[in-house]
């Protein structure tokens, strides 16, 4: 008898859990995908676009790691829509925190150094880190 009492508990309540589970799967998709658009959606204002003069080009921390700290930094240039650039920035670095805490990620926790400038090379910004060596900077 208590054997047809757990095999009808379990019944009713085993999909019920391993439903929870998938939708827990599928909400993650759906939170990666969400933060993949709006990588997307910033990486387009600078997407295509020419560096011919470093003067015009300035770089932005983004992303948050699970241990605090930029993921990255992007360079953008001044001929863009500088504002509308950098919201898209601010909302993809508060989705990541986001993310992280929702998911309690763990990352590296290595220190991203800022890039002291941003040197144009055949037409593509780069960013120059303290180790890096380039004439005349």
């Amino acid at each position: 008898m208590k054997s047809i009492w757990v095999a009808i508990v379990l019944g009713i309540y085993l999909p019920f859990l391993l439903g929870c589970e998938k939708t827990s799967e599928q909400n993650r998709a759906a939170d990666e995908a969400h933060l993949t658009m709006l990588r997307t959606e910033m990486e387009a204002y600078v997407k295509d676009k020419t560096c011919s003069d470093t003067e015009d080009w300035a770089f932005v921390a983004v992303g948050n790691k699970a241990c605090g700290g930029p993921q990255y930094y992007m360079a953008y240039p001044s001929t863009i829509d500088i504002p509308a650039f950098l919201d898209a920035v601010a909302t993809y670095t508060d989705a990541t925190d986001a993310f992280n805490k929702k998911y309690t990620i763990v990352s590296d926790c290595m220190f991203v150094s800022p890039p002291k400038a941003v040197h144009c090379d055949d037409g593509k910004p780069l960013l120059i880190y303290a180790n890096d060596s380039f004439s005349g900077l």
